[in-house]
């Protein structure tokens, strides 16, 4: 894991929240059961997960679920795999997450492979790195996830 200082933003003081911080996951269909994995240990942690996949219906507007959902956010882990970066809608969320003024400092990207091609954008961001096989890695990089959440929120 790379550490950076970040500076935490005034406004979202932990003591002034009265509601848990809502947590975007960003990831592929394909890097789903690891997402669910850090789902896990993030609600373990206090945070409300928001996961428009599991509950998006047929024939719903996806990247309108997807904005509204971004929108009641308070930060997002970002899933970067080779499936993640090759995605158009991946590239959606990135160019909203990067462009938008309330993610400064709160999108936490999580490598989920050594061989992946980090964007030179997401390369500034403190990055989780997954050290082994996801399904063996989940639990320590979830709790890295949580670390850097909570100095950010």
């Amino acid at each position: 894991m790379t550490t950076k200082t970040l500076r935490k933003p005034a406004s979202a003081s932990k003591a002034l929240r009265s509601t848990p911080a809502r947590i975007f996951l960003s990831y592929n269909w394909s890097d789903r059961e690891v997402a669910q994995g850090f789902a896990e240990t993030l609600k373990s942690a206090g945070f409300e997960i928001s996961n428009p996949a599991d509950s998006i219906e047929p024939g719903q507007n996806w990247l309108l679920v997807v904005g509204q959902a971004l929108q009641k956010s308070d930060a997002v882990v970002l899933f970067l795999s080779s499936a993640a970066l090759r995605s158009e809608a991946t590239t959606h969320e990135l160019d909203y997450l990067l462009s938008t003024k309330k993610f400064k400092d709160r999108v936490v990207p999580v490598l989920l492979s050594s061989d992946v091609q980090v964007p030179w954008i997401i390369r500034r961001l403190p990055i989780v790195q997954m050290r082994n096989e996801p399904a063996e890695d989940v639990a320590r990089a979830a709790k890295a996830v949580v670390r850097e959440l909570e100095h950010r929120l």
